[in-house]
């Protein structure tokens, strides 16, 4: 019978506690999908690939009656899923894949650990390559009261990451959408008041969640059209960690 490994500390986690606050439900019920995700992909795909499963069939597999297109969405934003694979997969399955295969079927069992390993391997490099380029590319030319540019531009994507559940990565694309509305005027203040309004706008709304995005967001006409509609003149408040950043005392 397939088993999977399940530990205590996962209603808790940070992952949890985010798709929960996002779908607007409590982090048990998130609990109880990403079970039976697990445990129907053990049975049906149990090297943990859903390339093949369209976001119908993953919502159906986790029982989850609501939108498939923005659960799925959240599953990806949140890290549980990575692409088409479920993330550490072979954290929960390996025992039992291991197990089964070792002895039966050694050659399967090298194929779904191989997957994973070069799936996390690509992912790690991407990543770092992402920060290095996106940092690396940016102009800082005339904008002498923001002496850390690149590193406050990051900083705004993650406070958009952090508003929205999205893992977007520090590229040059995703960057330069907020550096040019930077070097045109806008303060970092205005960028986070623009977050905070749209995501409040946009969140739970099927159709609009997949336009909190920086393509959107800091595009150079709606960026303007939505820091119009900011109607609070008193910046947000901000951590030690941005005043410091903004005033250049730390990179």
């Amino acid at each position: 019978m397939p088993w999977i490994e399940s530990h205590t500390v996962l209603i808790r986690h940070r992952k949890v506690i985010e798709m929960a606050s996002h779908l607007q439900v409590q982090p048990v019920v998130i609990l109880g999908h990403i079970h039976a995700l697990w445990h129907t992909v053990l049975e049906q795909q149990e090297d943990g690939d859903l390339a093949k499963w369209s976001d119908a069939f993953i919502a159906q597999a986790a029982h989850w009656t609501g939108e498939s297109l923005i659960f799925v969405n959240e599953l990806r934003q949140c890290g549980f899923l990575d692409g088409s694979l479920l993330h550490d997969w072979i954290d929960y399955a390996g025992r039992y894949l291991t197990s089964k295969y070792r002895i039966t079927n050694p050659m399967k069992l090298q194929k779904i650990l191989t997957k994973h390993k070069q799936a996390k391997s690509h992912k790690s490099r991407q990543s770092k390559d992402g920060l290095k380029t996106g940092l690396d590319s940016l102009k800082t030319d005339n904008l002498p009261n923001l002496p850390n540019l690149p590193y406050i531009c990051t900083d705004i994507l993650n406070f958009l990451n952090e508003q929205t559940g999205r893992t977007y990565k520090p590229t040059e694309t995703n960057l330069s959408f907020i550096n040019e509305r930077l070097k045109e005027g806008a303060t970092p203040d205005e960028c986070r008041q623009v977050i905070i309004k749209k995501t409040k706008e946009w969140l739970n709304d099927a159709e609009m969640y997949k336009y909190l995005r920086p393509a959107t967001l800091f595009n150079k006409t709606k960026f303007s059209q939505y820091s119009g509609e900011l109607n609070i003149k008193q910046p947000s408040e901000k951590t030690e960690h941005q005043k410091e950043l903004e005033k250049g005392l730390i990179l």
